[in-house]
Protein backbone atom coordinates (compact mmCIF):
# COMPACT_ATOMS: atom_id res chain seq x y z
CA UNK A 1 0.00 0.00 0.00
CA UNK A 2 1.26 3.37 -1.10
CA UNK A 3 1.59 6.23 1.37
CA UNK A 4 -0.44 9.36 0.11
CA UNK A 5 0.95 12.63 -0.38
CA UNK A 6 -0.41 15.70 1.35
CA UNK A 7 -1.25 18.36 -1.27
CA UNK A 8 0.96 21.17 -1.20
CA UNK A 9 -1.27 24.32 -0.51
CA UNK A 10 -0.92 27.49 -2.67
CA UNK A 11 0.56 29.50 0.39
CA UNK A 12 3.14 27.38 1.07
CA UNK A 13 4.17 26.93 -2.82
CA UNK A 14 4.27 30.97 -3.19
CA UNK A 15 6.27 31.09 -0.08
CA UNK A 16 8.56 28.49 -1.69
CA UNK A 17 9.07 29.51 -4.87
CA UNK A 18 9.74 33.38 -3.56
CA UNK A 19 12.50 32.17 -1.14
CA UNK A 20 14.25 30.01 -4.51
CA UNK A 21 13.98 33.53 -6.58
CA UNK A 22 15.14 35.24 -4.04
CA UNK A 23 18.44 32.88 -3.98
CA UNK A 24 17.98 32.56 -0.06
CA UNK A 25 20.08 29.76 0.54
CA UNK A 26 20.06 29.10 4.31
CA UNK A 27 16.94 29.93 7.00
CA UNK A 28 17.94 30.99 10.27
CA UNK A 29 15.99 30.18 13.36
CA UNK A 30 15.11 32.61 16.54
CA UNK A 31 14.13 31.49 19.29
CA UNK A 32 14.08 34.84 21.39
CA UNK A 33 11.53 36.79 19.56
CA UNK A 34 8.62 36.47 21.62
CA UNK A 35 10.33 37.57 25.92
CA UNK A 36 9.99 35.07 28.30
CA UNK A 37 7.08 36.46 31.11
CA UNK A 38 8.56 37.67 34.16
CA UNK A 39 8.18 34.79 36.96
CA UNK A 40 5.55 35.42 40.02
CA UNK A 41 4.72 33.86 43.01
CA UNK A 42 1.22 34.89 44.57
CA UNK A 43 2.22 35.69 48.29
CA UNK A 44 -0.95 36.72 51.07
CA UNK A 45 -2.16 39.76 49.12
CA UNK A 46 -0.20 40.28 46.24
CA UNK A 47 2.85 38.99 44.30
CA UNK A 48 6.24 38.24 44.32
CA UNK A 49 9.21 37.94 41.70
CA UNK A 50 11.00 34.87 44.13
CA UNK A 51 9.91 32.98 46.82
CA UNK A 52 13.52 33.46 48.15
CA UNK A 53 16.56 35.40 47.39
CA UNK A 54 19.98 35.16 47.89
CA UNK A 55 22.13 37.86 50.18
CA UNK A 56 21.79 41.24 47.36
CA UNK A 57 19.14 40.06 45.21
CA UNK A 58 16.14 42.37 44.94
CA UNK A 59 12.69 41.15 45.56
CA UNK A 60 9.84 42.63 43.98
CA UNK A 61 6.68 42.92 45.95
CA UNK A 62 3.80 43.68 44.61
CA UNK A 63 0.11 44.37 45.59
CA UNK A 64 -2.69 42.50 44.62
CA UNK A 65 -5.05 44.70 42.50
CA UNK A 66 -8.61 44.23 44.84
CA UNK A 67 -5.72 45.48 48.04
CA UNK A 68 -4.48 48.62 46.57
CA UNK A 69 -7.26 50.78 48.57
CA UNK A 70 -6.55 50.93 51.91
CA UNK A 71 -4.74 47.90 52.57
CA UNK A 72 -4.01 47.56 55.93
CA UNK A 73 0.02 47.65 57.08
CA UNK A 74 1.30 48.76 53.37
CA UNK A 75 1.88 52.52 53.16
CA UNK A 76 1.18 53.73 49.33
CA UNK A 77 4.27 55.09 49.37
CA UNK A 78 6.83 52.34 48.98
CA UNK A 79 9.52 54.31 51.38
CA UNK A 80 6.92 54.73 53.87
CA UNK A 81 7.02 50.90 54.53
CA UNK A 82 8.88 48.65 57.29
CA UNK A 83 10.21 45.01 55.52
CA UNK A 84 10.42 42.29 58.10
CA UNK A 85 12.55 39.24 56.63
CA UNK A 86 12.79 35.81 58.22
CA UNK A 87 15.59 33.45 57.81
CA UNK A 88 15.29 29.73 58.45
CA UNK A 89 18.32 28.09 58.03
CA UNK A 90 18.07 24.16 57.74
CA UNK A 91 19.23 23.68 61.44
CA UNK A 92 19.48 26.38 64.41
CA UNK A 93 17.32 29.24 65.30
CA UNK A 94 15.70 31.17 62.91
CA UNK A 95 16.86 35.70 62.48
CA UNK A 96 15.11 38.25 61.25
CA UNK A 97 15.85 41.25 59.74
CA UNK A 98 13.80 44.64 59.91
CA UNK A 99 14.55 46.74 56.85
CA UNK A 100 12.76 50.17 55.67
CA UNK A 101 14.29 52.50 52.83
CA UNK A 102 15.50 54.98 54.98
Amino acid sequence: MRARRRPVRLGEFVVAAALCAAGVSQVHAACNVIPEAPPTFRAAVGTTNRPFAAPGEPVQLTVGVGCKAGLPGLAPDPAGNVVTVLFTPPTGARSAVVTRAS
